[in-house]
């Protein structure tokens, strides 16, 4: 269960790191995510989940957007007043998040719509992406032109907004990051993300206990941002700073705290952010070029690989 970075956003369905397991272990894997979810309907799936006659229950966690979900669908719906803080700080009922989210992806996406209307690359660009022929070339390798031009754009954003984006120009593994929106649903310093991050626990223990009835095993999944998977390059680079620093210590501190409250509630989880910047390391491209911050193939084939070797794990210890 997760969301859609469980889905396979980015790469055709087998490619997705759930299809990429049952190809790996040669088990039944059932890919139940759905883009946009949750925390908290990962909680709620669980029963259907369950009606599989599943050995193990693997929850993608995303640390990109989980929090931030999770608080947002609990103060939006009231079906879930119960998971609500009876001592709020603030009047979280107040989504001050999404505004500010929706601000830097606009921001983006209107520079990449915008680009170079005046120029030939840009209308290039704007021949590809508004004739139907010009999408069909484009995406079968044979629009004319060797320059990666969404990867152009989107490094022009980025140098444009220096404190919104960032941009890894190695050409091996090229790719433009969005610290500053994705620091907006990561930044535990604001309630609502601090609030997400309780309800997240709540709902994860609410899936260990059902699971548990069952019988059947819980593996939490950790998956990073693309900006963590480039962090140590990046910070190498001397390009860590501002935005980007924050974000990367504010997903570090959750990734600690998620992991101590998981060991300490005995549910197992695993993170697969080392083997994914050891890839980046060796030059494996694992995201597109572009602002995309869903993982390619490749990407998607180390959070699969991760997984198989916890449920090797779990069962070596018996407790599967």
């Amino acid at each position: 269960m997760g969301d859609s970075q469980t889905w396979g956003v980015n790469v055709q369905s087998a490619e997705a790191w759930p299809q990429q397991l049952e190809k790996i272990t040669q088990q039944s894997v059932y890919n139940m995510s759905v883009g946009g979810y949750g925390p908290v309907q990962y909680w709620r799936l669980t029963d259907k989940a369950l009606s599989f006659s599943p050995k193990v229950i693997v929850v993608g966690l995303y640390f990109g957007n989980d929090l931030y979900d999770a608080y947002s669908l609990t103060y939006a719906n009231d079906r879930y007043s119960d998971l609500r803080s009876n001592a709020a700080p603030t009047d979280l009922r107040v989504d001050s998040i999404r505004g500010r989210a929706d601000f830097y992806w606009s921001e983006e996406k209107s520079f990449h719509n915008s680009y170079g209307r005046n120029s030939i690359s840009g209308l290039s660009f704007w021949l590809r992406e508004h004739l139907a022929i010009g999408r069909i070339l484009n995406r079968i390798g044979l629009w004319p032109g060797a320059t990666d031009i969404d990867y152009e754009i989107d490094k022009a954003w980025a140098e444009t907004y220096p404190d919104h984006g960032a941009v890894c120009e190695d050409v091996n593994i090229r790719t433009v990051l969005t610290e500053a929106y994705r620091l907006t649903a990561l930044d535990l310093n604001d309630p609502r993300i601090a609030e997400g991050l309780r309800i997240t626990k709540i709902a994860l223990l609410r899936i260990k206990e059902r699971v548990a009835d069952a019988k059947v095993k819980l593996v939490v999944l950790l998956i990073p941002t693309k900006e963590s998977v480039y962090a140590g390059l990046m910070s190498r680079e001397g390009k860590s700073t501002g935005n980007y620093a924050q974000l990367i210590g504010m997903e570090q501190k959750t990734r600690e705290e998620v992991t101590t409250w998981c060991r300490e509630e005995q549910i197992d989880c695993f993170d697969p952010l080392p083997d994914m910047q050891r890839a980046i390391e060796a030059r494996q491209q694992l995201y597109p070029s572009t602002t995309e911050s869903h993982p390619n193939a490749a990407g998607y084939r180390v959070l699969a690989l991760k997984v198989s070797e916890a449920i090797k794990e779990v069962s070596a210890m018996g407790r599967l």
